[in-house]
Formats: C-alpha cells, sequence, structure tokens
C-alpha cells in the first residue's frame, strides 16, 4: 500500500515537471526558437535594404562608370573657293562675239548647201574648218569650197576610186599621217588630213591655184606643169561665193 502510494506520488511529479517544461519553450519567442542560426535572426534593417539603394552597381558589386561627355567637334574650315576667273575685257568680248558670229555663218551657208546638216552639227563642223585653217595657215572658206566641191559636206562620202570621207582623201594619205583609213569617216580627221596636205602644197607651191591643183591631180603634175588649174578656179570661186554669202547677211 505504502507503495502504490509512492509510485502515484512520484508519477504526479513528473507530471508536474513537464507541464513547467512545456510553459517555459512556449514563452520562448519564435525567432530564437531551436534550428533557427542566431545571425540570420540578428540581421539589421541595414543591411537589407543597402541592395536596394545600389541598385546601379554591377553583379560583382563596383558601381558602374559614368559615360564620358563628348567632346564637341570644331567647326569645319570653310572649303576653298576657286579663285574667280579674271573678267572679260570690252576688247575681248568684242573679239568673241566677233568669232562666234563668223563661225555661224560659215554654219548658215553649209546648211543652205546640204538642208541635212543640223545647226549644232554645223556649227561644230564650222569650228573644226576654223581650227585647221589656223593651224595650217590656210583660209577656212577654201577648205569649206574644198570640201563642197569634194563631197556636199557630207562626212560619210566615199568614191569607187577609194577616196573616204568629207574631203575624200586616200587610205595612204591618211595612214601617212598616222589615221587609220576607216577614221577618214570622221569629219575632224578627213578635214586634218586634207588641210595637212593642201597646207604642204601651199608653202611648196605659194598660191592656192597650184596649191588645189596639186591637191586634185597631185603634186607631181604641178612640178612637171601637166596640170589644168580649172578644179582650183572652181574651187576659188566657191570661196568669193562663200565670202559674198556672209557679207550679205552681216556675219562679217
Amino acid at each position: 500500500m505504502n507503495r502504490k502510494k509512492t509510485l502515484i506520488a512520484s508519477a504526479l511529479a513528473l507530471a508536474l515537471t513537464l507541464c513547467s517544461w512545456t510553459s517555459a519553450f512556449a514563452d520562448t519567442p519564435a525567432d530564437l526558437a531551436p534550428g533557427t542560426p542566431a545571425d540570420t535572426a540578428s540581421g539589421s534593417p541595414s543591411s537589407l535594404s543597402s541592395g536596394q539603394e545600389n541598385e546601379g552597381a554591377t553583379p560583382d558589386g563596383r558601381n558602374e562608370p559614368e559615360e564620358p561627355e563628348t567632346a564637341e567637334l570644331p567647326e569645319t574650315a570653310d572649303v576653298a573657293k576657286k579663285p574667280e576667273a579674271p573678267k572679260e575685257s570690252a576688247k575681248e568680248k568684242a573679239a568673241r562675239s566677233k568669232a562666234e558670229k563668223y563661225r555661224n555663218g560659215l554654219a548658215s551657208y553649209m546648211r543652205k548647201i546640204n538642208p541635212k546638216l543640223g545647226k549644232v552639227w554645223s556649227r561644230q563642223l564650222a569650228q573644226i574648218f576654223i581650227d585647221a585653217g589656223a593651224k595650217y595657215d590656210l583660209d577656212p572658206k577654201v577648205l569649206m569650197a574644198l570640201a563642197q566641191r569634194e563631197s556636199g559636206f557630207n562626212a560619210k562620202a566615199s568614191s569607187p576610186y577609194g577616196y573616204k570621207g568629207m574631203m575624200q582623201t586616200s587610205d595612204g594619205l591618211a595612214r601617212k599621217y598616222g589615221y587609220k583609213p576607216s577614221s577618214l569617216y570622221q569629219a575632224e580627221v578627213s578635214i586634218d588630213v586634207a588641210s595637212r596636205y593642201l597646207g604642204g602644197m601651199k608653202k611648196e607651191f605659194g598660191t592656192y591655184t597650184k596649191a588645189l591643183s596639186g591637191y586634185v591631180y597631185g603634186g607631181y603634175s604641178v612640178k612637171t606643169g601637166c596640170y589644168s588649174s580649172a578644179a582650183a578656179r572652181d574651187i576659188l570661186q566657191t570661196r568669193r561665193e562663200i565670202k559674198a554669202y556672209l557679207e550679205k547677211y552681216d556675219f562679217i
């Protein structure tokens, strides 16, 4: 009986002890419960907010460098201006106007003879005759009169005897002066070859009559006196007609 009482008393004491322990654990703060690291619980609010304050930082914690300010480029220097061409004097202007009028007159005459020639081409052609005359010391009107007789100002003219172009010169003469025979169908080539040849004749024989006769019949014929001057006279007559045309229409 006494032993039974002793066991009951021991059980009651144990129950009281357990109750006191449960009460003690219930009063412990949740953040200090077993299994919660003390250092995690003690993290300060400043350490948590520091990551928010440094949102601009790079992943390794360094702040990104600010972009350097771009230096302003210096203003570009003005492009060097070309020197102005000297102004044309009144005398030079008058001379140019006279030359253009003369050229236009020659062009007008050629269009009268050959209506197929356009205004632009006839003026270019007139200038070719003028330039060739100056180069070989010949009257451009003589060259034009020769071209009128030979082809009627047709740059594509050809003969059954092998002569080509506006001035009807030979392949051999073209080669002599450094041109291909096929290029004789170009007006500027044909005029240059003929003018060079006629200029040589003029220097050798001294007069247009003999020079033109040598052009038509060959230099040897003139040297030996076995030639006719009829062709030369016709060409020189055409020269006078060209001059009369220029005077009539106030081109000279």
